[in-house]
């Protein structure tokens, strides 16, 4: 067996891996273990711990009828926020925070979409659409009688629609 192509870690095999016999004896090198002619791979287990897709997601996004009934109890009971980016992008096509609002309040909730560490709901009219997130953003509906009053509805961008 080569040995060239196998990653193996340096350090006492017994101490990394408490269930190896003890009553092996031989030369140890780069992680493994020689026994009379006889070569003994032993790797310790990887573990990856970069972050992966599974591990950055939330477990769920809301339903898009839980973040329409969401987003009306936030404009009702939690802080309206529009980011410094979405101000620019209102400015240009001349719409203003109760155009956010109308909007918010009575157009068509989209499907969410993962983006820059959380939901993105495109909520829109045929004329206009503002893209909100939720701070902190929720796995689930909260219960009806929930205190909002630290939650924010960010408005993260704005367009107008022109046809």
């Amino acid at each position: 067996m080569a040995l060239d192509n196998i990653k193996t870690r340096q350090g006492d095999v017994a101490e990394r891996f408490p269930t190896f016999p003890s009553d092996v004896q031989g030369v140890r090198f780069g992680g493994a273990h020689v026994v009379e002619g006889q070569t003994l791979l032993v790797q310790k287990p990887h573990i990856d711990k970069r972050p992966t897709v599974a591990n950055l997601l939330p477990a769920m996004p809301l339903r898009v009828s839980d973040a329409k009934a969401y987003i009306r109890r936030l404009l009702e009971g939690g802080i309206f926020v529009v980011s410094d980016h979405a101000r620019r992008e209102m400015k240009k096509d001349d719409l203003s925070d109760p155009d956010a609002i109308n909007i918010l309040r009575g157009g068509v909730v989209r499907e969410p979409e993962w983006e820059n560490g959380s939901w993105r709901y495109r909520v829109e009219t045929p004329r206009m659409c503002f893209v909100v997130a939720f701070d902190p953003d929720p796995d689930t509906l909260p219960e009806k009688d929930a205190d909002l009053a630290e939650v924010e509805l960010v408005v993260v961008t704005a367009w107008r629609i022109r046809s």
